[in-house]
């Protein structure tokens, strides 16, 4: 199959974070919407990230974001700075049909000295 990491409890603001950042990845553009709280908006950020599918959002070690998408690629996303390809798995990743494919991505608590990124998905000519 492949790796997998226990990322542990997701906290409902960490949810909210990935919703907001993965639907400003999706194209549509409008103007921000407030939903009831004076001081609370929904603000597109990497509006130019050529994302397909992407189901997560990792907060890097030095700062950045890394979208992975179910297809197989990892995109580094920066503030004022065009969208970069971190890892391109898509001839190793069987990404349909279903929960298959790249799902997910952790980095080693000792990134910045080995510089390991644990992925977790399913290989191609795997048995669903």
């Amino acid at each position: 199959m492949g790796t997998c990491t226990r990322l542990g409890r997701a906290s409902p603001w960490k949810i909210l974070l990935l919703c907001t950042a993965l639907g400003a990845c999706s194209g549509e553009t409008a103007a921000p919407r407030t939903h009831g709280e004076p001081g609370l908006a929904l603000q597109r950020v990497f509006a130019d990230a050529p994302l397909q599918r992407p189901l997560a959002l990792v907060a890097g070690p030095a700062g950045g974001q890394y979208a992975v998408e179910q297809g197989g690629r990892v995109w580094r996303l920066a503030e004022g700075r065009p969208p970069a390809l971190f890892v391109d798995l898509r001839a190793r990743v069987d990404s349909g049909p279903n929960e298959a494919g790249l799902l997910g991505m952790a980095f080693d608590p000792a990134f910045t000295r080995n510089g390991r990124v644990y992925l977790s998905y399913t290989r191609r000519g795997t048995p669903l």
